[in-house]
Formats: structure tokens, sequence, C-alpha cells
């Protein structure tokens, strides 16, 4: 005699191969959409890098730097910068028109120019 809940083993076995089925589709479909959001996340990279490097070349071109490049020249200048945060900061310290940090440092009284006295300093970390 057999138990009136057990399923006639033809059903089981039909529901049991739809089952592994969709799982397997489910799989497949999640790894698409896994390479997909990979993809998405390299592109939006890419984009914020560019947003970046844009930003970097307008405040080079308010600030007078490089004059002799073209935007687009400074465009490709600046995307191939190895460390950008460097850049960025070294841009946001130069002066307008060019002026350079040694340019703003005078030192009359101790004989040297003031690019030698920052340059002093930068490298020993002591004012000449």
């Amino acid at each position: 005699m057999t138990p009136t809940n057990v399923p006639d083993p033809a059903i089981r076995a039909a529901v049991e191969k739809r089952a592994s089925d969709t799982l397997r589709s489910v799989i497949a479909y999640a790894q698409q959409l896994e390479a997909e959001v990979a993809n998405l996340r390299e592109k939006v990279a890419s984009f914020e890098h560019r947003d970046r490097v844009v930003g970097i070349v307008d405040t080079m071109e308010e600030k007078g730097l490089l004059p002799g490049m073209t935007r687009s020249e400074k465009i490709a200048h600046v995307a191939n910068v190895d460390d950008i945060d460097v850049l960025t900061r070294a841009v946001d310290l130069a002066g307008g028109n060019g002026t350079k940090i040694a340019e703003l440092a005078r030192v009359p009284d101790r004989g040297a120019s003031g690019e030698d006295a920052f340059l002093h300093f930068c490298l020993t970390g002591e004012s000449p």
C-alpha cells in the first residue's frame, strides 16, 4: 500500500528536472548580470575620470598654466598622469598666470633667489 501524500515518481522526476533547468537558467542569467554590472562600473569610472580631468584642465586654464598647449592637448596630458591626486594638488597650489610658489618666496636678506630658497626647503625641510 502506497501512502496518499507521496507524489507519483513520474511527476516527481518532471518537477525535479524542471527545477534543475530553472536553477541553471537563473545562474546563467545572474552571471550575465554580474558581467554587465562590472562593465557598467568600468564605464562609470571612466566617465568620472574624464570629468575629473576636464575639471583640472578648467582650473589650469583659469590660472593660465601651460599656455603653450591647446585644451585638447592638456586633456590628453592630464588623462595620462599616473597620480592625478598629486597633479590636482599641484594645480591647486599654482598661482594665477603660471606664477610658481618659488616666485612668491622672496629671501632678499639671505642672498638666495626665491626659487633657490624653495628648492632648498623642499630638499631639506629647512629654511636657507
